[in-house]
């Protein structure tokens, strides 16, 4: 769903960054609610696994992959405003880094899953609060899924790069099955973190990094080279050849030219994660704690 540029116009693209840095400055207005330690020690652990589970395409329909979202779980272990800035700051890091989703469109990329996919993840829980909590959860991650693809075809209709009656049926065709895999994978995450971190938070967050990380260095060589939703849709539908490059980002398509196999996916991962970590976790050290 990282989005390259020269799918959806420029216009689109800055105009959804204004909205999302418009969006910042509603959490920011709101940060006496969430702004202290704890949430910014969850923060720097969520945004490392985000980066690290998005790496993971795994086989989701035929001839297409799909890979971890993390709106649900950035909103049900967060709460909203933080994971608005948690995911703007993931996919900040993909774009500049590695190259992951264009530079221009990295404002519609900003909008559809730092804004759409976790307002609709945050809504889908309150709708459902009352349900048991792994039916909510469930929803929430669904609802993420597939409110940022209906908003991702919009976007691709009016720019022109393909009608939507042909576009909105295809990405959802694709990504109903990455919804599931989605809603299972939040269900776990959240389970697996949401009473430990409260009694131990740097030890447990460790621990789940560590986890995280074991688990994505051994199943990333066996990741599926398949084109993913929106590349495979580009090309079923023929505009696959508008994508463009006006930036070339250091690391771009998570190699690194000194490295190869195993090393190199490994080091990639790492790099990543500990960049999308250390930011959150400088943040909490210069906020005070609370007596």
């Amino acid at each position: 769903m990282h989005t390259p540029d020269g799918f959806i116009s420029s216009w689109i693209c800055v105009l959804l960054l204004t909205v999302y840095g418009g969006a910042i400055g509603i959490a920011w207005k709101a940060r006496n609610a969430w702004l202290n330690q704890q949430t910014l020690s969850k923060m720097a652990f969520a945004a490392a696994a985000i980066f690290l589970l998005q790496m993971l395409n795994v086989p989701v329909a035929s001839g297409t992959s799909g890979h971890f979202l993390g709106a649900a779980f950035a909103v049900l272990f967060l709460g909203l405003y933080p994971a608005v800035m948690v995911m703007g700051f993931v996919l900040l890091v993909q774009t500049l880094v590695f190259g992951d989703g264009g530079f221009i469109a990295y404002g519609a990329n900003a909008f559809n899953m730092a804004i759409v996919a976790t307002y609709a993840a945050h809504y889908a829980r309150q709708c459902s609060q009352h349900l048991p909590k792994t039916f909510s959860y469930s929803l929430s991650g669904i609802a993420s899924m597939i409110a940022a693809t209906f908003v991702l075809s919009l976007e691709l209709a009016v720019s022109g790069t393909t009608a939507l009656a042909s576009v909105l049926p295809a990405m959802w065709a694709v990504h109903a099955f990455a919804a599931i895999g989605e809603a299972a994978l939040t269900i776990g995450l959240v389970y697996a973190l949401s009473g430990t971190f409260a009694r131990s938070p740097w030890k447990s967050g460790l621990a789940f990094f560590i986890a995280v990380f074991a688990f994505s260095a051994i199943a990333l060589p066996f990741a599926s080279a398949l084109p993913d939703g929106l590349q495979s849709v580009s090309l079923q539908l023929g505009f696959f050849s508008q994508a463009t490059i006006v930036y070339q980002a250091p690391l771009n398509g998570y190699s690194m030219a000194a490295l190869n196999g195993l090393v190199s996916t490994a080091g990639i991962a790492l790099m990543g994660a500990t960049l999308c970590f250390a930011v959150f976790g400088a943040w909490k050290w210069s906020v005070p704690s609370k007596a």
